[in-house]
This record gives C-alpha cells, structure tokens and sequence, in this order.
C-alpha cells in the first residue's frame, strides 16, 4: 500500500514535467507574435480613478526580418480614448514624440492589414497606427504619448 502512493506521486511528476506540457510548444521561434509581445508595452492614463486612456506601442524594428529592416524607428500604436467621441489622436490633443524628438510619418493602419496583422490585438475599439521616427543612436528609447492638459506617459524600449 504505501508503494502504490510512493508510485503515483512518482507518475504524475514525470507526466507533468514531459515535453508536451511546455508552453514553448504553443510558440515557434520565428512566430511574429510571439516576436510581437516581448517588444510591446502597455500603459494607461487614469483619470478620477478611471481609464481615460490606453496607450500601447510595439517596436516594429525588433519584429521585423532582416529582409524587411529599415534604419528610421518604427512603432505600431494602438490608442483607444474611454471617453472620447473620436478616437484620433489629433482630434483628442494628444501627441506622440520619441526621446523628444517628433515622428517623420503617422499613418493609419487598419485593422485588417495582413502585414501587420499578427502584431496587432484582436481589438475593434481603438485605433491603430504607424508611426516612424529618424533613427536614434541611442540605445534607450523613450516613447511619450500627452497632450496639452498635462497628461503625459512613457513607454521605455530598448533598440
């Protein structure tokens, strides 16, 4: 009897602890979305105890192939306004700056794009976008989304 609860303990360990268990199996190495979450950061605004704003941002260059790289710094933005009637980032007053310095290009996304559609949130309330920047030297990357009321937050990658 008290081999048989020395023996099940035994079983399920090795059972649990086999290959097909692991999470890794769920992900490929190459997989863009799993490339995608690592190189994401979220971050919210709150306002009287409550979201007023999500603010999150994906760091294009790291997800990218050689093949695809480009030297300006890319980011797909996602932005949604809790209580807004639109979800622009212009028309809310709010502006996006990298480590100070202002974006060369914003464009819309939509949310049916096929490329960058495995880096993006299964997310209909939001806006997404593609913002690039002039390549910086430096290694610290420090992604500002405010507004002219003194909102202000900070993602912080690095290159």
């Amino acid at each position: 009897m008290n081999r048989l609860f020395l023996l099940i303990p035994t079983i399920l360990l090795f059972t649990s602890c086999g290959s097909k268990n692991s999470a890794f199996t769920y992900f490929e190495n190459e997989n863009n979305e799993s490339r995608a979450a690592q190189f994401t950061r979220k971050i919210d605004i709150v306002k009287d105890r409550e979201v007023d704003t999500i603010f999150m941002a994906t760091y294009v260059n790291k997800t990218e192939n050689d093949s695809d790289k480009t030297d300006d710094e890319s980011f797909l933005i996602f932005n949604y306004f809790a209580n807004a009637n639109t979800q622009d980032l212009d028309k809310n007053g709010y502006k996006i700056t990298l480590n100070k310095q202002e974006p060369i290009s914003i464009e819309n996304v939509d949310k049916s794009d096929e490329k960058y559609k495995n880096l993006m949130l299964k997310n209909n309330w939001g806006k997404y976008y593609l913002v690039k920047f002039k390549s910086l030297e430096s290694e610290r990357l420090s992604l500002e989304l405010s507004n002219q009321s003194s909102s202000k937050v900070i993602l912080n990658f690095e290159k």
